[in-house]
């Protein structure tokens, strides 16, 4: 196995992982872009400018790095998978949670246009929104409270707290489904 730290924000450390990805694995024929965080909650008039910037830095631009990385990869040899995470930033309005809705909103559209300028190379790219899953990004959310997030983020958070969220398996059995050629048989037949 192998497991290497990096922020997807930095281009030296994402030219690094992908490297160290393609040396030891010995090629890269997936990339799952998945690294997010919330940031700044509250007003977007309220809320601290370097970290609203720092969550665009992650959520999108890491991204965007590490796409630019994984398609210099993948026309050489002719074919490639993205698979981006959207999340449920993209598909609603976000109050108090401006940054991360930007950024995953920005996240669609980039997989969009990106799919389209590689469309002839034998690469895929597709974003999904999985839903609410019980992971870190809902913890934060119940930790920020109601004053910083809105009384119904909140109380939607709790809500999927208990319920255990959208289970897991239906998020990552779209993520290895795209990931296969059987995805991209369907896409070709």
């Amino acid at each position: 196995m192998l497991a290497m730290p990096a922020d997807v924000s930095m281009p030296d450390q994402v030219e690094r992982l992908v490297d160290a990805a393609v040396s030891g694995l010995g090629g890269l024929d997936i990339v799952v872009c998945n690294a997010a965080v919330h940031g700044p909650k509250g007003p977007l008039h309220e809320v601290d400018w370097a970290e609203w910037a720092r969550t665009i830095e992650i959520n999108l631009l890491g991204t965007v790095l590490l796409c630019r990385a994984a398609v210099a990869q993948y026309r050489p040899q002719g074919h490639g998978k993205i698979i981006l995470l959207s999340g449920g930033g993209a598909t609603k309005p976000r109050p108090n949670l401006s940054a991360y809705a930007a950024s995953k909103a920005a996240v669609v559209r980039l997989g969009e246009t990106l799919a389209e300028e590689v469309r002839g190379f034998g690469i895929d790219v597709n974003a999904v929104a999985p839903g609410t899953l019980a992971t870190r990004l809902l913890d934060d959310l119940l930790a920020a409270g109601p004053d910083r997030v809105g009384r119904a983020e909140f109380e939607q958070a709790l809500r999927h707290k208990m319920e255990g969220g959208s289970p897991m398996e239906r998020g990552t059995s779209l993520c290895v489904f795209l990931a296969s050629r059987k995805a991209t048989a369907s896409r070709e037949g």
